[in-house]
């Protein structure tokens, strides 16, 4: 009962400023004007906004117990994984000593070595990003799905070296077959080269590389067809 009261004492108060700041605003100041239809509007509006911050509150509960669980034990493995969940949570920061640590302890797993080249990316390390990637690449040409191959081509090319950010696709694409972020990479270090008909090739073929992308996938690499259009 005490719930239900507050509720309705919070769905009046947020009227009652929502009147005061949209009162004067075509349609939406009309509807708040209206004593039912507008109660009953900005009670969905806290029910929905009450729900997902309940949910996002249950997941924060749980990464934090994921979290702790995994920093409770002090291994390269541990921390590793600790960093790995940390940079899927944007905590680039934090997530950098772990992998760092994770690396140094386990020089042979791929994975430190490419969320290594990630955080340090991230965070404007580019020589560091760079080093981590070739790395990763040493140990698995393959590895990440192409990720350390286009991740090392990118570093390459933001330091200059056009010869080895070829190289780097030309490995992705041994590995992988060409994608649109391989293709617009291969086109400016051709451009770099001075190849311009080979380059000019590679980013006409960006753009139907991503019309054969999956639905999602497509959207995500639309960036890579408006930078392809951009270069040419």
């Amino acid at each position: 009962m005490a719930r239900l009261i507050l509720f309705f004492l919070g769905t009046f108060v947020a009227l009652s400023i929502l009147r005061t700041v949209l009162g004067g605003v075509p349609v939406i100041g009309a509807l708040l004007h209206i004593p039912l239809i507008s109660f009953w509007l900005v009670a969905i509006l806290i029910s929905a906004g009450a729900s997902k911050f309940a949910a996002w509150s249950l997941d924060r509960r749980r990464e934090r117990a994921v979290l702790r669980s995994m920093g409770a034990v002090d291994t390269p493995h541990a921390k590793g994984k600790l960093a790995g969940v940390l940079l899927s949570q944007g905590r680039t920061r934090r997530a950098l000593p772990l992998f760092e640590e994770a690396a140094s302890g386990e020089p042979d797993r791929v994975e430190w070595q490419l969320g290594l080249g990630r955080a340090r990316r991230a965070l404007g390390d580019t020589v560091g990003a760079g080093a981590a990637f070739e790395a990763a690449l040493i140990i698995d040409p393959a590895a990440g799905y192409g990720a350390a191959a286009l991740g090392a081509a990118a570093c390459a090319q933001e330091l200059s070296n056009a010869e080895r950010a070829l190289e780097c696709v030309h490995i992705c694409e041994r590995e992988h077959g060409s994608s649109p972020e391989s293709a617009y990479r291969r086109g400016r270090a051709l451009a770099v080269l001075g190849r311009a008909n080979e380059a000019q090739e590679a980013f006409a073929q960006v753009k139907g590389l991503v019309s054969q992308a999956p639905g999602r996938r497509k959207t995500e690499d639309l960036v890579w067809a408006v930078k392809a259009r951009l270069a040419r």
